[in-house]
């Protein structure tokens, strides 16, 4: 079980490394250079057709080998601290991001900045607050990829609100607007995960899908490569939920210790911590 869970949490962290290296042009360079590689051989030899032509082939590939090396480490360590540490920092930290939207007036009313917004009243707990945000976003007419993000956004708050037909209502508006999207505008998968993980979560609270079924599901999200970190944030808590309902304190404390690690600055780790309170003083 010990190496199972390792095993699980090591594709976890290999597959949000990934994402890093996925947002940057690396392996293409990589492999326009293996092909400059391979034609300078192919002329040097065939031009000079001596051990001589072979040297000067290696030489060059080790000087410029060399040069690309020492420049892709430090754009991979631009990269790590561009892409994994603000995430750190600002994804999951709405009141600094909400603090920072207040003084940029021009992005503040805006579909985005609106959206931005509710998703921090969300993270920070004031559900109330961060429905008229999605739903002023949405009277601005926003593209249809936009549109996409709010009605979803907009399900992950009613479902929170307990008012399951209206999450319905809104999850059926983001997946037909879905289904209208060119993949070139919105990774189709990324699309459909995101669906598919409402729809689970609907599925299970009205008795579609079983415990272990959502469970199973969860957990194979988290190795998903398009499973950002503040999806990663909403997949532990959730986890904890139904831990927590199954009375496993032991994988509750486990997706706590996460929460505490990499959100603790949203709603998510008080809610935990209360309701294991909430389990201590009931024995």
């Amino acid at each position: 079980a010990v190496c199972s869970k390792l095993t699980i949490m090591g594709k976890e962290g290999r597959n949000m490394i990934t994402q890093i290296f996925k947002q940057t042009a690396a392996y293409k360079v990589m492999i326009i250079v293996f092909l400059l590689f391979t034609l300078m051989f192919i002329v040097t030899i065939h031009s000079f057709q001596t051990y001589t032509g072979i040297l000067i082939f290696f030489l060059l590939e080790m000087i410029i080998l060399g040069e690309i090396l020492m420049v892709g480490f430090s754009k991979v360590n631009k990269v790590m601290k561009k892409e994994w540490q603000d995430p750190l920092e600002m994804e999951l930290d709405p009141a600094k991001i909400k603090r920072a939207l207040e003084q940029q007036p021009k992005i503040v009313n805006t579909v985005e900045g609106y959206n931005m917004q509710g998703i921090c009243e969300m993270l920070l707990g004031n559900v109330e607050t961060s429905l008229p945000l999605f739903q002023k976003a949405l009277q601005l007419h926003p593209d249809k990829k936009n549109q996409f993000v709010l009605y979803c956004n907009l399900a992950k708050v009613s479902l929170q609100q307990k008012q399951m037909e209206q999450a319905k209502q809104y999850f059926m508006q983001a997946k037909s607007i879905c289904n209208q999207l060119p993949s070139a505008i919105i990774k189709r998968n990324q699309c459909e995960l995101l669906l598919k993980h409402i729809e689970m979560q609907i599925g299970y609270i009205q008795g579609t899908y079983t415990a272990a079924q959502y469970i199973a599901y969860l957990k194979k999200r988290l190795l998903s490569d398009y499973a950002t970190l503040r999806v990663r944030m909403d997949i532990r808590y959730q986890l904890a939920c139904l831990y927590h309902e199954q009375k496993d304190d032991e994988r509750v404390y486990e997706q706590l210790r996460w929460l505490e690690k990499f959100a603790n600055k949203t709603i998510y780790v008080n809610r935990v911590h209360e309701f294991l309170e909430e389990r201590v003083s009931e024995q």
